[in-house]
């Protein structure tokens, strides 16, 4: 076949596969990249979904600025800036050559094209040379196309590429290492050793896993090319002689891999994961199970190891045939015979390998492999092996193919059965892969006044965005999108791996604004980096990060007196950092914190304690504590001047129990200890109150039982002005106090939801706060600009022994529903979203309507 037409035809080949594939990513090409392989949002699409996707888009935007724009070589400004830019040179292969092709895209097209432009080009690379290659063992080009094909269909391949993946593009390194491996152990020529040397050294500049799977299989597969390409086992010395003198500048370019890893390993030093590699828990939970190989429906990590039943019933039958058809007395060619059957072999443990966390003995195994190959302590993927899975697979099917060809002697002969394969295996793979899409924002207007603002006082934009993590969460991906639009130098940032020096030096430090408390001296400290610019991503505010809701620490920096509030776009907040005190222009009232903490008894560490189950307590089960046991929470940090406390719900029929509050790391390490009262066999919620303390300290609360038992339920973190005795009736409840998506709009204090960005989920829920036994009537007061009778959420509760039928919200009708809260237990109402319009909601009320039923059912 000629070039061009090989080329014609590959090319034709791989739109029609990315057309099928990925839809509907060619509805969104020009303006949303892919997040995931699996759709998590209705109609496949919402804007700025945090996740590694943005983050991979952020290091190519970086090379496009750096090849194109004013970033300075090997330098990386714009996160984990402590303010000093010189100290964020760091040496980067820019995941070249990826990057080059995005970035001459992006220079004459929108940029998200950009990005799936280079993912078709890399698929599109990665098919002709799995054709090449497979042609070298199958001539005939309809076979070895159709061989060729499972490189760019395999379900594994597009779980990468759609989830935004560097691994998903450097797959395309496995078929040219192989064909230039090939064409130095065939054709004894230099350029083949230097195709694979070149391709497993590029390899390593866009993903480790890729090169150094590819660096474990060159050697078996080195074998199997020499038998077949030889006809027996072992190279004699002329033969050696010939290989070496082909073959090193391959040996040439494995020793610069041997350098790359030994700069990787060191790129990890202040990292946990260089003295103790991954944890096997850590491991366990990012591996796919066996069932994962078969199951359509498995979602998540399980879903990365789907090969389904098809695949598998075309390598037995080929298997089949191809090793009989080689072993037939007329041919006697053993030894073809034992390499299929070997690389057949090859493929089971690869598919083994995938899931070995999750086989018997998984820990074991998995633990000689580690002292076996160093490296794959640092693996926390297994199904990562996958990446050799597309172009071995597409081999073993060539070879398969040879007792076809005497058989079916012209090509529309060939191309019937090929082509009836490929649509099987593409309807059953294409059903697996629906990817979702995440619409890139153009502008970003609280960014924006930043960049503004700095560039009027002749400064750099830096900034801190809250929530601040250690540095390995996904949700920093979206500041790092943003930074791509104004060059920000933001003082967070996301890589894999948690870096100590940050970690102990700016985590640590910082991490109490997560939760509102601004401890004295941090603004400062902020300052002393040229950090003149703080953000608030309010939709970006998982429960992790504070003991309450956003609603705390947003109100906390409105009316921080050195902050002022420069611009609100959506969720986004911006606030510029003062040298002297203000007057707070704005305010938004926190009548009540909505906890995050909370700790059911049966989980906690105790002594001389028992687990009991008995109904309408909170999970159905309670700690029971006998004379001189107790129980403790774990320590959580929280703010010492914050008048927080625990509450924990108890029942003891006797005196002499009592609460301890502590506070560890302290210098002057408050205790408060506290009697607990008898409460004559009734379930009753007590408060413990955290002693003041300067600074952000773990406390905990211990709870030790007197003569007599001690019943503990479980205990919660929480602001003291909140009694659970004393709820007001009604109570209405400012919607955005409670946990939610969207944003607050600061002139009408309401929470609004967009369609376009909040997703298709329970996004506003709470108070999650104990409330009395009753029948309440919830009432919702909302808006939307949808048409009367769309279904805008659905409303309900979701702790177990609270009773609330499933309720629409629809636009133009009022909302209100009866709630059955049979025990004193915590309440929430929760709201899905159904983004079948915007949504504004004002307030929530609860109205106290009479006692629970006196029988009321147990979940």
């Amino acid at each position: 076949m000629r070039h061009t037409r090989f080329i014609i035809i590959s090319l034709l080949i791989t739109l029609a596969a990315w057309l099928v594939m990925s839809w509907p990513l060619p509805r969104f090409a020009a303006r949303g990249i892919p997040s995931s392989a699996e759709n998590t949002e209705r109609d496949h699409y919402r804007a700025m979904i945090p996740g590694d996707h943005l983050q991979f888009y952020y290091h190519l935007w970086l090379a496009r600025d750096t090849f194109f724009g004013p970033t300075a070589w090997f330098h990386n400004p714009y996160e984990f800036n402590t303010g000093n830019d010189a100290d964020r040179r760091e040496f980067s292969t820019y995941y070249l050559p990826f990057s080059f092709a995005f970035a001459v895209f992006s220079l004459v097209l929108p940029p998200a094209l950009a990005w799936n432009l280079t993912g078709w080009l890399a698929l599109w690379i990665t098919l002709a040379a799995t054709w090449a290659f497979c042609r070298r063992f199958q001539p005939d080009p309809v076979l070895s196309a159709g061989a060729a094909m499972l490189s760019v269909l395999f379900p594994y391949r597009w779980m990468t590429l759609m989830g935004g993946s560097p691994t998903g593009l450097a797959m395309m390194w496995v078929p040219l290492a192989l064909l230039g491996l090939d064409g130095m152990i065939r054709d004894r020529r230099r350029r083949g050793a230097v195709l694979a040397g070149l391709s497993i050294f590029l390899a390593g500049w866009c993903d480790a896993h890729v090169q150094f799977f590819t660096c474990l299989a060159i050697p078996p597969a080195a074998l199997l090319i020499w038998w077949q390409a030889s006809g027996h086992l072992w190279p004699t010395r002329r033969e050696w002689s010939s290989l070496v003198r082909a073959g090193w500048p391959f040996l040439i370019f494995i020793g610069l891999v041997a350098l790359q890893a030994r700069g990787v390993r060191s790129g990890l030093e202040d990292t946990a994961l260089a003295s103790t590699g991954r944890p096997w828990r850590e491991v366990m939970g990012s591996s796919p199970h066996p069932d994962g190989w078969f199951n359509r429906r498995a979602h998540g990590m399980d879903a990365h190891a789907y090969i389904g039943w098809f695949l598998p019933a075309l390598l037995v039958a080929g298997l089949t045939a191809s090793t009989a058809w080689y072993s037939h007395p007329r041919r006697r060619q053993f030894l073809q015979a034992a390499m299929i059957i070997v690389l057949h072999l090859g493929l089971v443990l690869l598919a083994l390998a995938a899931v070995l966390p999750h086989l018997p003995q998984g820990e074991r195994l998995w633990a000689w492999i580690i002292r076996g190959f160093p490296p794959f302590g640092m693996i926390r993927q297994s199904a990562k092996i996958l990446v050799l899975a597309p172009t071995l697979i597409a081999w073993a099917l060539a070879l398969d193919m040879q007792p076809l060809v005497p058989r079916l002697r012209t090509t529309t002969a060939r191309i019937l059965p090929v082509s009836l394969a490929l649509i099987f295996l593409t309807a059953d793979y294409g059903k697996r892969i629906s990817p979702t899409i995440c619409l890139l924002d153009t502008r970003q207007l609280a960014y924006e006044a930043i960049a503004d603002d700095a560039d009027a006082r002749g400064e750099k934009p830096r900034a801190i965005a809250l929530p601040l993590w250690p540095g390995d969460s996904h949700w920093t991906s979206v500041n790092q999108y943003y930074t791509t639009l104004y060059r920000i130098r933001m003082l967070n940032g996301y890589r894999p791996t948690v870096r100590r020096h940050y970690f102990t030096s700016v985590y640590e430090p910082l991490e109490s604004l997560n939760a509102g408390t601004l401890l004295p001296g941090q603004l400062d400290r902020l300052t002393a980096m040229d950090i003149r610019y703080l953000l608030l991503h309010e939709n970006a505010f998982p429960e992790k990060v504070s003991p309450f809701s956003v609603a705390y620490t947003l109100s906390r920096l409105l009316e921080e007196p050195r902050l002022h509030f420069l611009r609100q776009d959506g969720p986004v907040w911006a606030f510029r950092i003062e040298d002297r005190l203000r007057m707070p222009e704005h305010f938004l009232p926190c009548s009540y914190r909505f906890p995050t903490r909370s700790w059911e008894a049966e989980h906690l560490p105790s002594s001389n304690a028992t687990i009991r189950a008995e109904p309408f307590t909170s999970a159905d089960r309670f700690l029971r504590i006998e004379s001189g046991g107790h129980c403790t929470t774990r320590p959580f940090a929280v703010g010492g001047m914050e008048d927080i406390g625990f509450l924990a719900r108890i029942r003891t029929p006797a005196a002499g129990a009592a609460a301890v509050v502590t506070v560890e790391g302290s210098p002057t390490m408050p205790t408060l200890t506290l009697p607990l009262p008898a409460s004559t066999g009734n379930w009753v919620w007590v408060r413990a109150p955290i002693p003041a303390f300067q600074g952000f300290n773990p406390a905990r609360l211990t709870l030790r039982a007197g003569e007599g038992i001690l019943d503990v339920d479980s205990i919660l973190l929480t602001g003291m002005e909140w009694d659970p005795d004393q709820v007001p009736d009604p109570l209405v409840l400012p919607a955005y106090l409670f946990f939610h998506a969207g944003h607050t709009d600061l002139a009408r204090h309401d929470v609004v939801l967009n369609p376009e960005t909040d997703p298709d989920d329970v996004i506003i829920y709470g108070p999650k706060l104990p409330f009395p036994a009753g029948a309440y009537e919830v009432t919702i007061d909302f808006s939307s600009d949808a048409p009367a009778g769309t279904l805008l959420a659905r409303v309900g509760s979701r702790y177990p022994t609270t009773h609330m039928e499933s309720t629409p919200l629809i636009a133009g009708a009022p909302f209100r529903q009866t709630m059955i809260h049979p025990a004193n237990l915590r309440l929430s109402v929760d709201i899905r979203y159904t983004r079948k319009g915007s949504l504004r909601i004002r307030a929530i009320t609860l109205r106290r309507t009479g006692p629970a039923p006196s029988n009321p059912t147990p979940h």
